[in-house]
């Protein structure tokens, strides 16, 4: 029978996952198991019998090397091990820096990830054919598709960052020549700023390349149709009211109570859509298209060190597999900054449209 947990611990991680779910922006499924961890190592410790009553107790007796052999015990897969020690270390690194406890007993606790095999890492013909793909099918669902597609390959994210991306965290700034996007700090250390796509001026008309005009599109049309407004969801869930005429705000508050984000493994089935109908491999997953984004810039003479900094990634050693890649790429793939910027909408196209309006800034 577990051990229940005392009344100030309870409290102190009903806290923490607080902070996950509204300040680092954790789907819900993410928090449930990031919490279940947490308590089975605590409720593990009262089992064998130390006392964890008030803080004292916890100081004294919940030790790294306590920690350690507990989940060795447990006989627990090296991959296991890892899983669970993503959300001790988050509990413990939170309850610190929020004044909870004054010591942190994983701060030197280090897992080594299981390697696994990398992922597809598709051409940059293959990404033109699942986002022409979604574009074609029209508004909503295919434009907002064929942007997702955009960011996720242009940008790096992660299918949590993703989805997680609100209305506001999109922007033009004056005297950039592309789109930035604002990624929350939701598996990096703080919030990150990453370039997407290129704008010029030719004859003075402003134009953008293929991956900056379909995102300026989806977000013209959910301002414009969708009415969303700057701290909604920037890919939110449509759902079968978009069948019809497109949907507005008011209309999906009311059928969903509230305009939730997308949940992640939507990502997943928006690519595998794409892969059956247009005959690209379907080893190709959110994931693929982050290697995508990563080898591309390195192959095109971008520091490992700036796109450390786009991706998000904690080091440059975890960059070591895309840094490999790099040196598979073409030098006629790869382009300068922009993955995407030379994609081809068809024949008759060299990878700039006319952008149809002005981008609409955040609303103040």
């Amino acid at each position: 029978m577990r051990a229940d947990l005392p009344t100030y611990l309870e409290l102190i991680v009903e806290g923490w996952c607080n902070y996950l779910t509204h300040e680092q922006r954790n789907e819900p499924s993410t928090v449930r198991t990031y919490r279940a961890s947490v308590v089975q190592l605590l409720q593990g410790v009262g089992e064998v019998g130390l006392a964890l009553e008030d803080r004292g107790d916890l100081r004294e007796n919940l030790t790294l090397s306590l920690i350690g052999s507990w989940y060795q015990s447990h006989s627990y897969k090296s991959s296991t091990v890892y899983r669970h020690s993503v959300a001790v270390r988050s509990f413990f690194t939170w309850c610190e820096k929020s004044g909870h406890f004054d010591f942190n007993p994983v701060r030197r606790w280090k897992v080594k990830r299981r390697r696994e095999n990398p992922p597809y890492r598709p051409t940059t013909r293959e990404v033109e054919d699942l986002i022409q793909f979604w574009y074609k099918k029209g508004a909503p669902h295919g434009i907002r598709n064929a942007a997702m597609l955009v960011v996720l390959a242009e940008c790096g994210l992660r299918r949590s960052e993703l989805v997680a991306l609100r209305m506001q965290d999109v922007q033009e700034r004056p005297g950039e020549d592309h789109f930035l996007v604002y990624v929350p700090a939701i598996k990096s250390a703080d919030f990150r700023e990453v370039p997407l796509g290129q704008i010029e001026e030719r004859d003075g008309v402003k134009t953008g390349s293929l991956a900056a005009n379909y995102l300026h599109r989806w977000v013209l049309y959910a301002r414009g149709q969708l009415r969303l407004q700057d701290r909604d969801p920037l890919f939110p869930p449509i759902g079968k009211l978009a069948r019809g005429a497109a949907p507005t705000r008011e209309q999906l508050v009311q059928r969903f109570g509230l305009l939730k984000r997308m949940a992640p493994g939507r990502v997943d089935r928006v690519i595998k859509a794409a892969t059956a109908a247009t005959g690209v491999p379907a080893a190709i997953s959110p994931h693929s298209l982050r290697r995508f984004f990563a080898s591309n810039y390195i192959a095109a003479g971008v520091p490992a060190e700036t796109v450390r900094q786009y991706g998000g990634w904690s080091s440059l050693e975890a960059m070591e597999p895309y840094i490999r890649d790099a040196g598979l790429i073409t030098a006629g793939e790869a382009t300068k900054r922009s993955p995407l910027s030379k994609a081809k909408i068809d024949a008759r196209d060299q990878g700039w449209l006319q952008l149809p309006l002005p981008f609409p800034a955040a609303q103040a």
